[in-house]
């Protein structure tokens, strides 16, 4: 496994060990490759993680992803062995496949329901996200969205920040979960044309 370092070009196939276990290909500062190790760690399944490094991937990522994409979960107990690809798709598998602990509502029209607000909520929660975590308000050199005083936008995300906190002690999250101010450094990085991947390596 890459033990927390994301794999570059060049580097070799980690030595995963031959368990049956599933093994997920991510990197660590992707939003969709997230959910699916939330809902892995939420339902407590076991998992190798193999983190990909997207600017410099290594050459065999195509032949477990022809699109070269993560989050990428392979299915190694299966014939194939196959390999399943897109965040929503993969978490709808995994609690189909894993009962215990559904995430899902099991009520159909329910499930559809809240598919839907998956969908609908992406890119809200994207934006919500990048106004929370203080970038938002340092480029507007203000102490609100507002101004100086609070307007509408304030009001608008200030109930879910309420959600954010308590999200946080979820214990998925608790074990995933990384300050707003590592999530900027990386896209700094990325936006200088050099992430550093391995932000969060002790000895990178």
């Amino acid at each position: 496994m890459s033990n927390g370092r994301h794999l570059a070009k060049g580097s070799p196939m980690p030595d995963v060990p031959e368990d049956g276990i599933l093994r997920l290909y991510s990197m660590r500062f992707c939003p969709f490759a997230q959910r699916v190790h939330l809902v892995l760690d939420a339902k407590q399944i076991p998992y190798h993680s193999i983190y990909i490094n997207l600017t410099d991937k290594p050459e065999w990522l195509l032949d477990k992803n022809p699109q070269g994409k993560v989050p990428a979960l392979e299915i190694v107990r299966e014939p194939g062995p196959p390999v399943l690809t897109e965040s929503l798709l993969i978490c709808e598998y995994l609690d189909e496949q894993y009962p215990l602990r559904p995430l899902y509502p099991r009520d159909p029209l329910k499930k559809v329901q809240d598919k839907l607000l998956i969908e609908r909520f992406g890119a809200v929660l994207g934006a919500f996200f990048k106004a929370s975590d203080g970038r938002e308000l340092a480029r507007r050199g203000t102490e609100f969205f507002g101004g100086e005083q609070t307007g509408i936008l304030d009001y608008m995300i200030w109930p879910l920040t309420l959600w954010l906190e308590r999200m946080k002690r979820d214990p998925a999250v608790m074990a995933f979960y990384m300050e707003a101010e590592v999530q900027a450094e990386f896209l700094r990085t990325r936006s200088l044309g050099r992430a550093n991947y391995n932000l969060l390596v002790k000895d990178a």
